[in-house]
């Protein structure tokens, strides 16, 4: 038995930037580890849901899943840090979870595991897009961002005037509800000609995030 085999409380505090709940993995705490890592990924699907279903203004989306995501992060870091101060060294072969391929393994899961949460809400519950240049008639800029609640919208709820998220040209857009028809609605995507587009091709209303 040698103070080498103990957890370093270092490499618990760098693991547990890398990921939530890959220091506490690190020193031993594999399964709390996993349960942090596994909240950490539902964060990116259950507060969109909550958002949505409570009506909560929709423009605050972001800064709540950063919150969220930051008050589990922050605690799983500490906690982390502790485990490895308070371990035990022990004696033998190196723990799998202290091995460097195994923590990178965690570490990878983890946010391979929230990329497709946040994917998955994206498309079928909420999508954020991100203005890609200049649209002058909508008076918009690159780096505008809107918060699209996706699901069926009936066209004659809309008015003229209203910012909506449209897919076309295979593209999530921003566009401006110029008029609306029985089966068709004219759109204003901000430069070229306006375009006519089927109900259907509609992710939803847009609201403003981010300018």
């Amino acid at each position: 038995m040698t103070e080498a085999t103990k957890p370093s409380p270092l490499v618990a505090a760098l693991c547990g930037v890398l990921a939530p709940g890959a220091g506490l993995c690190y020193a031993g705490r594999w399964r709390l580890a996993l349960g942090v890592a596994l909240a950490y990924v539902a964060i990116a699907v259950v507060v969109p849901l909550v958002v949505v279903r409570q009506g909560i203004d929709l423009s605050r989306l972001p800064e709540l899943i950063k919150a969220a995501a930051l008050a589990l992060w922050v605690p799983a870091l500490v906690f982390g840090v502790l485990a490895a101060v308070l371990a035990a060294p022990a004696a033998g072969a190196r723990p799998p979870w202290r091995h460097p391929w195994w923590l990178l393994g965690f570490v990878v899961l983890t946010h391979a595991g929230a990329s497709i949460a946040r994917g998955q809400v994206a498309e079928h519950v909420v999508t954020v897009v991100v203005v890609q240049g200049q649209l002058p008639r909508l008076q918009l800029e690159p780096g505008d961002a809107f918060v699209v609640v996706r699901g069926a919208l009936e066209a004659s709820a809309l008015d003229p005037g209203e910012l909506v998220g449209v897919r076309h040209a295979e593209l999530d857009q921003i566009a401006q509800v110029v008029s609306v028809e029985e089966r068709s609605l004219t759109l204003d995507l901000g430069v070229g000609p306006e375009v006519a587009v089927a109900p259907a091709e509609l992710l939803g209303r847009a609201v403003r995030v981010r300018r």
